[in-house]
């Protein structure tokens, strides 16, 4: 008898656990939204060829350029459309409170967009949000970094925060990349928008400048000159007839802003 009720206690222990079991995963299946029950649907793409992006001068957008790579926990990024589901190409126009964008990129948590910009870029612009497609649904963090270092971080973002613009000095940066983290939860409607995404460049700052000048004043014609063709430190620069002498001849180099103020001065005559 003791024998039959052990075997009949164990028994209804092992019962209660596989029930206790199959209600929880039932009570997990459940919690989870329709969408996302299939599973994760991550995302990846790298083109064959990575070289830097080819850019005209002035406004370039980033969904009109080749990236380097881009990843996206569900779904592909998408160019000029919110995120959407699954599929490549089922997005919606990009809504960032009500406001409706026609350029930008698609992303969902967790993402990364890198570009190879060849330092041809002086300024990254972009409005950031959840896209309204989610309601008031998801959290996320968008952050940019420029060659290894972070300029820029969000903060949490849900689908009730206001679109955040941002306007970031990238100058002589070549590598940009566009992160989207989770916000430390789940990735359940973390659809996040880089609306109107875009660069400010100055391709013919690095190709065209770079070289050997001599510097002309506009207003008298006369060259920047080295006095007395002295290399010493604390020498005094002045302007003076224009020769082909050493103390006249200038090298500019690719280096961030420098090389943008002397294209806008437009006092260069290159040697030669």
């Amino acid at each position: 008898m003791r024998r039959f009720r052990l075997h009949y206690v164990v028994w209804v222990g092992v019962l209660c656990f596989l029930a206790g079991v199959l209600t929880a995963c039932n009570t997990v299946q459940k919690n989870v939204p329709e969408p996302y029950k299939g599973g994760p649907q991550p995302w990846a793409d790298q083109p064959l060829t990575a070289s830097a992006v080819t850019v005209r001068e002035g406004v370039n957008y980033l969904s009109d350029l080749t990236w380097e790579s881009a990843t996206n926990g569900w779904g592909s990024v998408e160019r000029d459309r919110s995120n959407g589901e699954a599929a490549s190409g089922d997005g919606r126009t990009l809504t960032l409170n009500g406001q409706t964008f026609s350029k930008g990129l698609g992303a969902h948590a967790a993402s990364r967009i890198v570009y190879d910009l060849g330092g041809q870029c002086r300024s990254f612009k972009a409005s950031v949000g959840m896209d309204d497609e989610v309601g008031s649904r998801g959290s996320v963090v968008f952050q940019v970094f420029a060659d290894g270092n972070q300029l820029y971080d969000s903060g949490t973002m849900t689908g009730d925060t206001a679109t955040k613009t941002l306007d970031i000095n990238i100058t002589g940066k070549t590598r940009l990349e566009l992160v989207v983290t989770i916000a430390g939860d789940n990735n359940y409607y973390d659809h996040a928008n880089w609306a109107d995404a875009r660069l400010e460049c100055s391709p013919s700052t690095v190709t065209s400048l770079a070289g050997t000048y001599q510097i002309v004043a506009q207003h008298s014609s006369k060259c920047l000159d080295v006095s007395g063709v002295s290399q010493r430190n604390g020498t005094n620069i002045q302007q003076f007839t224009c020769y082909t002498v050493n103390n006249q001849i200038w090298d500019v180099k690719p280096f961030g802003e420098l090389i943008e103020t002397f294209e806008n001065l437009s006092i260069l005559r290159k040697n030669g």
